[in-house]
């Protein structure tokens, strides 16, 4: 795996020395980059992207939240941890509308940053079903766990988890070449329409019910986990590939397993 790229910027010299030495510290993986305010930082995002952008929220000139901004107009797909001594309700629900990763309020343990940065670039994120809020640790490696353990057994190419909406939750997998976002998007409504018929014909609106796509080079799945999420796998045809009925069994089986898991969230 190559170097994950991370930019870390606050206008204070003490801080930023400190947290890239604490990044440093846990490898050769990591390529950290330091910007002492938000104008120069977003240059520096605009000539190279980056996997992680850790940025302090009151800095004078560009704040943390106004670089949060521009970082979803330029690559959505950037993971942004912010950090603050001035948290508040409004603050930490503008940053999740913008689906920040992290919101961190100082002082800030340096183990616990760490580790936040090491869950960003190692793994998914698993935003909240309600909105842009993320899963305690505990419950993503749930999620994540979940996922993965249907994408082995199922032989998919990649699964997504969504809610209903087309919003993404997670994904694993080899995503390259499909549009994920146009296919959550389109699913999501059938599914959606799918679950008022069912309430149409007989009350109940929150049974599992999958939608299934048989392709020349790619099978698609899609299982409803009740009213507001959906389970996507996508799987390569090949000679030796699971049939229906036990891709249904396996997505069926994770279904539960995720309803447990996002209904206890």
């Amino acid at each position: 795996m190559g170097s994950k790229r991370v930019l870390i910027v606050d206008d204070e010299e003490t801080i930023l020395r400190l947290l890239k030495s604490s990044l440093i510290s846990l490898g050769g993986s990591y390529d950290v980059i330091t910007e002492n305010n938000g104008e120069s930082a977003l240059e520096r995002i605009r000539q190279e992207p980056f996997d992680l952008v850790v940025t302090d929220y009151m800095m004078g000139g560009m704040d943390g939240m106004q670089l949060l901004e521009a970082i979803r107009q330029l690559h959505p797909e950037t993971k942004v941890v912010m950090i603050t001594a001035y948290g508040s309700s409004e603050l930490e629900q503008q940053a999740h509308d913008l689906k920040v990763y992290r919101y961190l309020t100082k002082p800030l343990e340096i183990a616990v940053f760490r580790q936040i940065v090491k869950e960003a670039l190692e793994s998914t994120t698993v935003a909240s079903p309600g909105g842009g809020s993320i899963f305690p640790d505990s419950r993503a490696k749930q999620i994540n766990k979940c996922i993965e353990k249907l994408l082995s057994e199922a032989g998919a190419r990649c699964v997504f988890l969504c809610e209903i909406n087309g919003k993404i939750i997670t994904q694993v997998g080899n995503v390259d070449g499909i549009p994920i976002d146009e296919v959550t998007s389109l699913l999501g409504g059938s599914i959606a329409t799918i679950l008022q018929v069912g309430l149409r014909i007989d009350g109940e609106a929150d049974m599992s019910n999958l939608a299934y796509r048989e392709g020349r080079q790619k099978d698609l799945y899609a299982l409803n986990i009740g009213r507001s999420n959906l389970l996507i796998l996508v799987i390569d045809r090949a000679e030796f590939s699971n049939k229906l009925g036990a891709i249904w069994y396996y997505a069926r089986r994770a279904a539960i397993d995720l309803r447990n898991i996002l209904g206890n969230a």
